[in-house]
């Protein structure tokens, strides 16, 4: 299957500036970032 989607390098401002990817499709967005081991995943 495949899914047509679109990424964006971001930030996001959380407890700190986090930098990672914004993924968009369809039905979808998320955000992902990986800093110094710490991951966080925002999904809707």
């Amino acid at each position: 299957m495949f899914f047509n989607f679109a990424d964006f390098s971001c930030a996001l401002l959380a407890d700190i500036l986090l930098q990672g990817y914004l993924y968009i499709s369809d039905n979808y967005f998320g955000f992902y970032s990986n800093i110094f081991g710490y991951k966080t995943k925002v999904n809707t």
